[in-house]
């Protein structure tokens, strides 16, 4: 990539009033030169970025937290692949993954020193092949402060969600300058899992509560954020229903529950008994909802490839 090109890019997200952050400054140092790699066939890519919801991570049969090859990564590689059979996935996922440390590393390994920077590099080296990203992060910058089915530190959501708004749209800027305009890019939103609590009764439930209104408040930043980057937004909390607590429906072992506990518990980890205990990912059937999700959002508006004809890749 010519350092021309480079500065463009710098200088677009600079226009647009993002910040250049010190983090920002190392997570891109190097990258004006480097050069795009060749390629004699026609081979895509589909970058996957995240926390473990993007490594399809499930607990194993003693509780362990493994990756797996059933994520909505994974769901959604194989619709794409049908349409663009050389499609090869790039997934950059990292468990525990935080908005800072996307940007700043210290999770995982990475070349390039952090998830933020390797995509950058990647792009920057594969701009022309690249036909799709996806990120999912932010949950794991406010699911500290929930300390079981008894309480929520809102100093500490507080803290949390100042972090989202300072280094989520420096991140979906960089995607998006990076991408260019033509790559199509997708931000999944967030299911509430503290909603398990809500069968913990009278202070399960208040916390719940709680919790739906912190998660209402960091989606709206994910959807506002990634929409003034145009990006495409993808609303899982929608999907699972998670401010529908007058529904009534019922679940095995718990009666009545309102709609939205009931897909929670249906549709992810949080409501398993020993030794898997609460655990916030999602399982196979809800791994599957969020590969549905982004697959519907990416068709109402994406490029030919996506909503499933065939690319050709021009730039």
């Amino acid at each position: 990539m010519k350092a021309t090109a480079q500065r463009s890019r710098l200088g677009r997200c600079i226009g647009q009033g993002i910040m250049i952050t010190p983090l920002v400054l190392v997570a891109i140092a190097g990258l004006v030169a480097a050069s795009p790699a060749a390629t004699s066939t026609p081979v895509r890519y589909y970058v996957a970025l995240g926390d473990s919801l993007a490594t399809g991570t499930q607990p194993d049969s003693a509780g362990h937290n493994r990756a797996t090859s059933q994520g909505y990564v994974d769901d959604l590689f194989a619709w794409l692949r049908r349409r663009n059979p050389t499609l090869k996935l790039v997934n950059l996922g990292c468990p525990g993954e935080t908005t800072t440390s996307m940007i700043a590393g210290g999770r995982c390994h990475y070349s390039a020193g952090s998830q933020f920077g390797q995509a950058l590099r990647f792009m920057d080296t594969h701009r022309s092949q690249v036909l799709l990203i996806t990120v999912n992060i932010g949950d794991n910058d406010v699911e500290r402060c929930v300390h079981g089915a008894d309480s929520l530190d809102l100093d500490c959501a507080g803290q949390g969600m100042t972090a989202v708004h300072k280094n989520l749209p420096a991140i979906a800027a960089y995607l998006r300058a990076f991408a260019g305009r033509r790559v199509a890019i997708a931000g999944l939103a967030d299911y509430d899992q503290f909603l398990s609590y809500w069968r913990a009764g009278v202070r399960g439930q208040a916390t719940a509560r709680q919790s739906v209104s912190l998660i209402a408040s960091l989606n709206r930043a994910m959807d506002e954020t990634y929409r003034r980057a145009g990006i495409t937004a993808a609303d899982a909390a929608g999907r699972f229903a998670t401010q529908d607590l007058a529904d009534m429906r019922s679940l095995p072992s718990s009666g009545r529950v309102p709609l939205a506990v009931a897909r929670i518990c249906q549709w992810t980890w949080a409501c398993s008994g020993s030794p898997v205990g609460f655990n916030d990912h999602a399982n196979r059937t809800g791994y599957r909802i969020l590969a549905d999700t982004l697959q519907a959002a990416l068709t109402s508006g994406a490029s030919p490839a996506i909503r499933g004809g065939r690319d050709t890749g021009a730039a």
